[in-house]
Parts: structure tokens; C-alpha cells; sequence
């Protein structure tokens, strides 16, 4: 096969331009005019994440920067220097082929299909972005491999391939004899990845850009002489285990065998089928994702093997802005928030950034169960840079969702005192005959759904007027939690025993509502 598809050149990655109209730019270009490009955006939010990460690897590879003065002098270029990029692209010029017999881009070309290779080679799987959600061989492995399935063009499969890469939730592959069938979790599909977003592509690469220095041990603790991005190295002949190499090696981390096809249809590259194997599992010991925030491992007898930081994820029934404290500073012993956001702080705090700056704050992640994707989210929120380096303001942001959270509390308490769901919020009443858990189902998530918008307006006023915005949001959650009530009960019939039902419960959530906003008024902040 000849080498086809040059990721450099060709486009490939989806540009956002400040007109409003897309584009695909090859690597080189998309580096090159980052300052002409808005953003990045796939509305597939692995391939988003992931393209950005594969951006990050290379600036550091060729930019470091080693440290604070470096960086700086970046970000006044406002641009990257097109020369090194162009003389670096030319070196690896041919290890950016995505079809090449040798080095296929983040492939393995030693994975051979059974057709080929035998009882020593690998099933093929479809292309798809089903693969990423694969928590089995039934998922993973479509048998009717005779039904044609639907062509990916190249660009596409160039974007899967990184996101593969990044994001395969794990599970079990296919493999040769005396491989082991399952395969880990990719790094980012551990958590939810946060990104600085910046007025354009250069500044939301360059606010993610940390100092980079293999000498002094920038940006983990432990580095070796040989750190490079997964292009620069020669595949492993099967799967392998071990530490990263640096912070480029886990960057462009390969962790599935993966092998794809090309084809020509029309005369097109495309791409119907590939291999999906094991790869290279981490080892590593405790290693924390930078892309993460985490919170302390509440568990107080922890099980061998478990962590002492659990990342902050997504979830179905709880949206990530409740945890936005621990994405931003860390406030508390019990937070550690994403690399970038310790760099930026570091920054606004030495004048190198302006505190009065604002940026938007794009969370990727996903909520799975049992090796199976729920749900893919892209959420984003204002930030304001004063939240990176006031520790008092951060305090007062984690008041205001604390104060949301008891109110959450209390709605569910009033509605369903025996539940005893908020140990806190209950009371010493003896819980009567209740209303249905679907009517506590249906009225947190209006309480909460209302909540986010008002939030959102919090988080970007909150800096210029911290007492007055508190007030207001206190007010907001209250009110929140009595809409959210009327919504819940309007669906029951309200006469009889119903009728007294849903009458008590208001009263209960108003007594609860006046003695936890109380405690806000007397003591500054919410109890508990």
C-alpha cells in the first residue's frame, strides 16, 4: 500500500471561523492560522477533546515552554511561529500518513486481520463511532461483515482514530492467542476533560499549554530523556504495559491496537472496517489525569486498588456545574482542580494575565454504566480569571451550591419525609403517608433544570458584586424550589387524601425554606 492521506496537509480537523462558517484545516494550517480560528468543534465531544490534545503535543514538542518567561513570550506573539512548525512537519512528514504500510498514524501496523494472518491474526470490526461505547464483543463486533456497512471518509476516520485513542471506554477486543481479551479504559474516559477557552484558537491552546520541561520534571514529577509524542516512536509488536515515558508520550497515549482499512470508492479514500485490539496499558501507580478535576476519595475504609482522588464526571442525574468549585481552584484540601487551571492561577497571580480577563470553560466527558456509554456531553460555562486566584470568592460560589444543595435537600425531604434522604434537613416529625417518588423524581430534576441558567449568571456577576448576587441567588433557589413543587403536583388529582398530602408537604418545604435561609442571613453562609 502506498502512503496515502497526510494529516498535515489534508484537511481533516473541523475549524470554527470567526464568520460562523466551518471548515476542515490539515494539521499544519490549523496550527499555523490559529489566531484566524475561533474554535475547534466536532459535535461528536471526544473528537473535540482529543483534537485538542493532539494539537497540545505538538506545540509542546516544538515550543516547551520550559517555563513562566517562555510562556510569556508566547502569548505576546500572539501566533505560533510558522518556521518551526514547518520545519518540524517536514522531518515527520511521513509519520503523519493515516494509511502508510510502516507507520499509519496512531495505528498499529502490526495488527494483521485473520484473512491474512491466520489463527495468529485479528477479527475486524466495523468502523464506527459505536465502538467508543463497546462494553462487548456483541457491540464491538458486527459478524454480518457482509452487509456493507457505511464508508467513513478518511477525514472522519482520522478524527475517530484520535478519539479512539483518547476516549475507548475498554472492554474486550479482539485478540490473538495468549492475549488477554479485556482492555482498560482510555485515560479521558475516566472523567470529565476541562479546557480554558480563550477569544480564539491560539489563546484556548496556549490557556491549556502548561510548562513543559523533561529536566526539571515539568509537568509530572518523574520524566525520561526519551519523552516523545507516539508519531515519533516505533510501534510495540503486541500488547505492552507501562509507566508514560512524559508528558508527550501520555498525551498521544496509544491505548488500543487499532488498524484501519482505507478503500476506494468512487475514487475516495474511505474506511468500512478495522481492527481493534489491545494496546499499551497504563501503569500508573496512583497517576492523576491533568485534564481532571478531583475530589478527595470519601470512602473511609478504601478497598485495595482504590484511589485517594476521585475524578469529578458527569452525570445523568447531576449536573457538572454543582461540582464547578473543584474545576476552578483549589479551595479545599479535599479539591485539586485540572492542571491548566494551577497554571493559569500562577499566571493572573503574577500580573502575566490580566485577573479582570473572562474565559468559557469546556467540559468533555461522558456517564457510562457497565462499560457502556449513557450519554456523550460537551458543557460549557462563563468564568471569570478572579475565581483562579481569590480564594474568598471560590468560598463564597461554594456557599451559594451548598445553599442549592440543602434547598435540594429539603424539596425532596418535604415531599418524602420518610426517605430521610438529607439526614441534615430532617426533622424530628413522624413521617405520614407519603407522595410517590415520581413527584421527588419529577420535582429535582425541574428544581435543578431551572437552576443552571440563573447559575450561570451567578458565576459571571459574582466578582463585581458578591453580597448582592449572593442574595439574589439565594432568592433564585427558593423560588426554584417552590416552582419546581407546583410543577411535580400538578398532575395529581389535589382533592382528598392527595389534597392533604401535597398541602402539608408545601408547608413543610416553606418551614424548611425560612430556617435554612435564615441561617444564611445570620450567619453569612449556609449551615451544615
Amino acid at each position: 500500500m502506498d502512503p496515502a492521506f497526510n494529516l498535515v496537509t489534508e484537511p481533516w480537523i473541523p475549524c470554527l471561523m470567526p464568520s460562523g462558517e466551518t471548515c476542515e484545516l490539515g494539521l499544519q494550517e490549523t496550527l499555523e492560522r490559529a489566531h484566524e480560528v475561533r474554535a475547534i468543534f466536532d459535535p461528536f465531544p471526544p473528537v473535540s477533546a482529543s483534537l485538542h490534545r493532539l494539537l497540545l503535543a505538538v506545540l509542546h514538542r516544538n515550543f516547551g515552554p520550559r517555563n513562566r518567561e517562555e510562556w510569556t513570550a508566547l502569548w505576546k506573539r500572539g501566533s505560533w511561529d510558522a518556521r518551526v512548525l514547518g520545519r518540524y512537519f517536514e522531518e515527520f512528514f511521513d509519520r503523519f500518513y493515516l494509511f502508510h504500510p510502516d507507520h499509519p498514524f496512531y495505528q498499529n501496523p502490526n495488527l494483521k486481520p485473520k484473512e491474512e494472518a491466520g489463527d495468529e491474526g485479528y477479527e475486524l470490526s466495523i468502523l464506527t463511532k459505536q465502538a467508543l461505547s463497546a462494553g462487548s464483543r456483541a457491540t464491538l463486533f458486527d459478524h454480518s461483515l457482509t452487509k456493507a456497512p457505511r464508508p467513513v471518509p478518511a477525514a472522519a476516520a482520522a478524527r475517530l482514530a484520535v478519539a479512539y485513542q483518547a476516549y475507548f471506554l475498554g472492554g474486550l477486543v479482539s485478540r490473538r492467542k495468549g492475549e488477554r481479551p479485556a482492555v482498560p479504559a482510555a485515560p479521558l474516559a475516566k472523567g470529565a476533560a476541562v479546557l480554558f477557552e480563550g477569544k480564539n484558537l491560539f489563546e484556548t491552546l496556549m490557556l491549556n499549554t502548561v510548562a513543559y520541561d523533561v529536566e526539571a520534571g515539568e509537568p509530572f514529577e518523574a520524566q525520561f530523556e526519551d519523552d516523545s509524542p507516539a508519531w515519533e516512536q516505533d510501534p510495540p509488536s503486541g500488547r505492552t504495559a507501562r509507566a508514560p515515558r512524559g508528558y508527550l508520550d501520555y498525551l498521544t497515549w496509544q491505548s488500543i491496537g487499532l488498524r484501519l482499512f482505507p478503500e476506494r470508492l468512487d475514487g475516495d479514500l474511505v474506511v468500512r472496517y478495522c481492527i481493534i485490539a489491545g494496546g499499551t496499558d497504563l501503569e500508573d501507580d496512583g497517576f492523576t489525569e491533568p485534564f481532571f478535576a478531583y475530589r478527595a476519595n470519601p470512602t473511609k475504609k478504601p478497598k485495595s486498588g482504590d484511589l485517594p482522588w476521585d475524578p469529578v464526571r458527569h452525570s445523568s442525574t447531576r449536573a457538572l456545574w454543582r461540582d464547578s468549585t473543584a474545576l476552578l481552584s483549589a479551595g479545599t484540601p479535599h479539591e485539586k482542580p485540572p492542571l491548566a487551571a494551577k497554571w493559569l492561577a500562577d499566571l493572573t497571580a503574577r500580573g502575566v494575565l490580566d485577573r479582570s480577563a473572562r474565559y468559557r470553560v469546556s467540559v468533555f466527558g461522558l456517564g457510562s454504566r457497565q462499560a457502556k456509554v449513557d450519554f456523550w456531553r460537551h458543557e460549557t460555562f462563563p468564568v471569570a480569571a478572579t475565581y483562579l486566584v481569590d480564594a474568598g470568592l471560590v468560598a463564597r460560589l461554594r456557599d451559594a451550591l451548598t445553599h442549592a444543595e440543602r434547598v435540594g435537600g429539603a424539596l425532596r425531604w418535604c415531599l418524602r419525609p420518610g426517605d430521610r434522604g438529607d439526614p441534615r434537613a430532617s426533622g424530628p416529625e413522624e413521617a405520614p403517608e407519603e407522595l410517590p417518588e415520581s413527584v421527588v423524581e419529577s420535582a429535582l430534576s425541574e428544581y435543578w433544570s431551572r437552576l443552571e441558567q440563573p447559575f450561570n449568571i451567578l458565576l459571571a456577576d459574582l466578582p463585581s458584586d458578591s453580597e448582592g448576587k449572593f442574595s439574589e441567588w439565594v432568592a433564585e433557589v427558593n423560588n426554584a424550589a417552590r416552582r419546581a413543587f407546583d410543577y411535580a403536583v400538578q398532575s395529581l388529582g389535589l382533592a382528598g387524601e392527595t389534597l392533604k398530602l401535597v398541602t402539608e408537604a408545601r408547608s413543610r418545604l416553606e418551614g424548611r425554606l425560612r430556617r435554612i435561609t435564615r441561617s444564611v442571613e445570620e450567619d453569612g453562609h449556609d449551615e451544615g
